[in-house]
């Protein structure tokens, strides 16, 4: 069965036309000068510019140049070599199967050493607007790592199969198997495979507004699995998914959300819970935490464990309280307390909050943490602290903002310990914080995301 995008159209290119031969009109040979934020390659040829993706700098390469219509020509258009006709001494061949269908790692291409460069690099580059350069970087290992997965439902040749969702061809690509997952990826697409096209159960076509399955989102911690299916309607035949999963894992916390929006979020409010364990349990840094299908968790719990020991060690010893911003379901909250600090956890979302306190009750550390719900807008300007403090922010993409950095300064902290996975909007606040009297007194990269753009950075910062 032929996939098609939400306006019912055919499927198509990253430039928006029909992938059919025919818009394919002659090649063209482009030399690679540099990369851009995304880490696509940039080629300029007698005055027109071109981004090309999978590509280095420094390297040669042929893209087929499509027919454009004149309305088209103002777009900004990214091309696929067909051909690498000289090669950078940084590119590796991708050790995956889906490497140029996928489209969710762009930098398979590089030698993972390769990779720590361009990312430092670039990091170095954003950071440098506030003047300012990264001390270190910490790599992490590049296959394997990931966590979590995010996978959709797409039907092919009467069969249901599971996969990612490409954004430049707006197609569902089927992936049995994902090398940044390990081997639980497989079993858990076995099963869901199986299961779907078994019971004869239908994946969600938008552009119909038919169907029913929309998407399976799974954790795996240990030994065990957390698996929501997202669907337009209740699921009868859940207990079989339930069983099939529990051949291959020895915990399973099934679930089935409900989600009839027609917009992008992934979940309604709505979780029914089918089997095993309500949460998914664990240990970071000497604690235990406790997933629910919609918690916040990193997804990288090597990298997550280095990262946050650096934020346990920038405290200080001389600090009392630590106001932990965005703090989620409190695993750093719970970290801070556990070595001896009161800590002000601030959270804007209800069933976060309650998380956390569930998780302080288990580590018996609730006496330390003070919970606070809402946005840090407007907890800040009428928060009250007594002895010395410190401030642990890690805000979402879009940074901190001119509001809240203000509100910081104004307590006067120790330091200030910032915790970014947007090294533009970093930059922008570190402005801001440096003029209120603060200096960087570290700034280290890690790699969260292997074979990916993403980079996380903190920066401690310290008063002048």
């Amino acid at each position: 069965m032929a996939n098609y995008n939400r306006n019912g159209k055919k499927p198509t290119q990253p430039h928006g036309r029909p992938m059919t031969p025919s818009h394919v009109t002659r090649t063209k040979k482009l030399n690679i000068d540099k990369l851009n934020d995304d880490f696509v390659g940039i080629a300029d040829f007698k005055g027109k510019r071109f981004h090309v993706k999978n590509v280095l700098p420094g390297e040669r390469v042929e893209v087929e140049l499509p027919h454009i219509k004149d309305k088209e020509r103002e777009r900004t258009f990214v091309y696929t070599p067909v051909r690498i006709i000289e090669a950078s001494p940084m590119r590796d061949e991708p050790q995956c199967a889906y490497a140029n269908t996928c489209g969710n790692c762009n930098l398979l291409h590089v030698k993972y050493d390769d990779q720590i460069k361009l990312k430092r690099r670039w990091l170095d580059e954003k950071l440098g607007a506030a003047g300012i350069k990264s001390d270190d970087f910490v790599a992490s290992e590049q296959f394997g790592y990931r966590n979590k997965v995010h996978l959709a439902f797409t039907e092919v040749d009467n069969k249901v199969l599971t996969g990612f969702f490409n954004e430049e061809t707006k197609r569902v690509i089927p992936v049995r198997r994902c090398k940044l997952h390990g081997t639980w990826f497989e079993k858990l697409t076995t099963a869901l495979n199986a299961w779907a096209t078994d019971n004869h159960l239908s994946a969600f076509k938008p552009w119909e507004q038919t169907g029913l399955l929309r998407f399976a989102v799974a954790r795996h911690i240990g030994s065990g699995i957390s698996v929501t299916v997202v669907a337009r309607e209740n699921i009868r035949c859940m207990d079989k998914l339930l069983e099939l999963l529990q051949k291959s894992f020895k915990r399973v916390s099934l679930y089935l959300n409900i989600n009839k929006q027609d917009d992008s979020r992934v979940f309604s409010p709505k979780f029914i819970h089918y089997g095993g364990d309500k949460k998914l349990s664990g240990t970071m840094l000497g604690v235990e935490y406790r997933l629910s299908p919609n918690s916040f968790f990193q997804v990288n719990e090597a990298i997550a464990a280095k990262i946050y020991s650096a934020v346990l060690d920038s405290v200080g010893d001389d600090v009392d309280t630590v106001v932990d911003a965005y703090s989620g379901i409190g695993i750093t909250s719970l970290l801070f307390a556990s070595r001896g600090k009161n800590v002000i956890s601030i959270e804007v979302v209800p069933q976060a909050v309650e998380d956390a306190k569930e998780l302080a009750a288990i580590n018996k550390l609730e006496n330390r943490i003070r919970f606070v719900c809402g946005d840090c807008n407007n907890i800040l300007p009428k928060l009250k602290i007594s002895g010395k403090a410190a401030f642990f922010v890690d805000p979402p993409r879009k940074g901190l903002g001119n509001t809240v950095c203000k509100a910081i300064l104004k307590f006067n902290p120790e330091r200030i310990i910032y915790l970014s996975c947007n090294p533009e909007t970093l930059a922008e606040d570190l402005k801001t914080l440096v003029n209120g009297g603060y200096r960087v007194e570290s700034a280290v990269g890690f790699d969260m995301f292997p074979n990916t753009r993403h980079v996380e950075t903190i920066v401690c910062l310290c008063k002048q």
